[in-house]
C-alpha cells in the first residue's frame, strides 16, 4: 500500500472508524482531503467522528458542507438530524428528518423490481 494512494488511506480511516479509534481515522480522513479536498465521503466521516466526540458544532458544518454539494447524500441528511437533535434544535432536526424520509420513500419508488426477480405464483397442490 503506497502511502500517497487515496482510496487505501480511506479504507484505512473506515477501518480505525469501525474500531471507534477516532483520532487514527480522523488522520487518514485528513490526509485523503489533503490529497482531493472535494471528497465528500471523508469530510462526512470526519463529521461523524467529530459528532462521536461532541463537536456537534464543527459536525454541523461539516455536514451541511457534504449536503450543500450532495443533498441526495442520505447518510448525511441523517446524520444532519442527530447532530440537530444533539444540539437541542428539535425543529430543524424534524425538518431534515422529514426530508431523510422522503428521499428514502422516492428511491424505493424509483427502484423497479427485476422481472427475474418476480414472485412465482402460488399453486395449490392436489
Amino acid at each position: 500500500m503506497t502511502p500517497d494512494h487515496i482510496s487505501a488511506r480511506f479504507n484505512l480511516g473506515l477501518s480505525y472508524l469501525r474500531q471507534k479509534e477516532w483520532q487514527k481515522a480522523r488522520s487518514r480522513f485528513e490526509g485523503v482531503l489533503a490529497l482531493q479536498p472535494g471528497h465528500a465521503e471523508a469530510r462526512y466521516r470526519l463529521a461523524c467522528i467529530d459528532f462521536e466526540e461532541g463537536n456537534l458544532e464543527q459536525a454541523l458544518r461539516q455536514l451541511q458542507s457534504v449536503l450543500l454539494e450532495y443533498p441526495e447524500h442520505s447518510a448525511a441528511r441523517y446524520q444532519l438530524a442527530l447532530t440537530y437533535r444533539r444540539l437541542n434544535q428539535p425543529e430543524q432536526a424534524q425538518a431534515a428528518f422529514q426530508i431523510f424520509e422522503r428521499s428514502q420513500a422516492a428511491r424505493v419508488k424509483q427502484k423497479k423490481m427485476d422481472p427475474s426477480e418476480e414472485l412465482a405464483p402460488v399453486r395449490d397442490e392436489p
